[in-house]
């Protein structure tokens, strides 16, 4: 049965004359085939998690191409031909679904595998077409189009839970505007074929509250700006004079013994770890803390000056109280447009060993270079489903 139904699908794709025409599987190296770079990087990453995370659940296949154009053949059959050449979804349960975007024939697709061809899925396929994708196609934005409409199928068609740890631990689900858009969509009913399309309701234009007038008068506004900037002067000044008694003065100047008050003898680096405590030699030796011993040769006193230093990477160790805590991030999952990331990091004291571990949410960004937050696997590949033709069609 396999070789009939394999034979069978080539000798449809034969009859079509597209067989050449088609591009070749993405997969290993991605679920988006994208050779006309219209995409954003980040953007074909966020597809590529998307498939992958429902590809690891075994709930089904997704793919995604996108072409200048499909050359005079419509695009349902287009779409369909290259699912079945790449064989996507699961070979017994023909679950697969295949996302099409032929720019400059302002078309787009959702094929269904044969073993979701029936109405539910056509209604869902419907929704998520025209309340998801072509609102944002229209505006151009193929980027967020495909991406809000990947999640809400994947969502919808396959319950996959696409939650992020990052996201969770920061933000309620759907608190951005794709999340939003997903969330609305999906409450909306499948009790007809297709979502009609309707012109947007034009919204009353907010009423404006004049601002009141501030009743502070621009003398006090201006003393209050000069007095900053003074304060910020005098405290540099502060920090460069206590800077240059240490370098400096603390040096030239003889210091008075607080018990006899005889001239004190500042000791040598060598001279002074026989007074200094474990931690405080740790510190020296990371440059995090520069003590300096002063001895009394009269009475045989000792003091002490204690100077952090100000652009020191280590931090106070919460364990042995020494300024030896020094630190170390990896990246966990990256921050794209569409999600948070996670950041790992490891704090390790220098003197006593003492570690801690703790996790910190990377923003989400706003340009397309984000580093890569879905990996290949040479042992990826379609699993050898087919599909009748059916689906989802839009205009934009």
């Amino acid at each position: 049965m396999t070789f009939v139904r394999t034979i069978g699908l080539l000798l449809l794709t034969l009859m079509t004359g597209q067989l050449d025409a088609q591009p070749r599987s993405p997969l290993p190296q991605s679920y988006v085939s994208d050779e006309s770079g219209l995409l954003a990087a980040d953007t074909v990453r966020e597809l590529n998690r998307l498939a992958a995370t429902l590809d690891d659940k075994q709930r089904g296949e997704i793919a995604f191409l996108i072409v200048r154009s499909t050359g005079g053949v419509d695009p349902r059959r287009f779409g369909a031909q290259a699912f079945n050449a790449w064989r996507v979804g699961d070979r017994q349960l023909n679950n697969g679904t295949l996302f099409l975007l032929a720019l400059d024939d302002r078309a787009t697709e959702i094929i269904l595998g044969s073993g979701i061809d029936d109405g539910d899925y056509t209604r869902m396929a419907n929704n998520v077409m025209h309340g998801e994708i072509l609102p944002r196609f229209r505006q151009g934005d193929f980027d967020q189009g495909l991406v809000a409409g990947a999640t809400a199928w994947l969502q919808r068609a396959y319950q996959a839970d696409l939650s992020r740890p990052a996201e969770a631990a920061t933000e309620p689900e759907g608190d951005t505007e794709l999340d939003r858009s997903a969330a609305a969509s999906a409450e909306t009913t499948a009790t007809t074929e297709t979502v009609p399309l309707s012109q947007p309701t034009r919204q009353p234009r907010p009423t404006t509250t004049p601002e009141p007038q501030s009743n502070i008068p621009a003398t006090v506004i201006g003393v209050g700006i000069i007095g900053s900037v003074i304060a910020a002067v005098g405290w540099l000044l502060y920090k460069f004079l206590s800077l240059l008694w240490w370098f400096i003065g603390s040096r030239l100047v003889p210091r008075t013994c607080s018990r006899c008050s005889g001239h004190m003898t500042l000791l040598s680096e060598a001279q002074d770890d026989a007074h200094l405590t474990p931690q405080q030699i740790t510190e020296e030796i990371l440059r995090s803390v520069d003590h300096r011993v002063f001895h009394c040769p009269g009475c045989g006193h000792v003091e002490k000056l204690v100077r952090a230093a100000w652009f020191s990477r280590f931090m106070p160790c919460a364990t042995c109280g020494s300024k030896a805590v020094s630190s170390t991030s990896r990246t966990v999952s990256s921050a794209t447009r569409y999600s948070t990331g996670l950041l790992e990091i490891t704090s390790t004291c220098q003197h006593c060993g003492a570690a801690s571990t703790s996790q910190s949410v990377i923003p989400r960004i706003t340009s397309s270079s984000s580093s890569t937050s879905w990996s290949s696997s040479s042992s990826r590949s379609f699993g050898g489903g087919s599909s009748r033709g059916g689906g989802a069609s839009g205009r934009f």
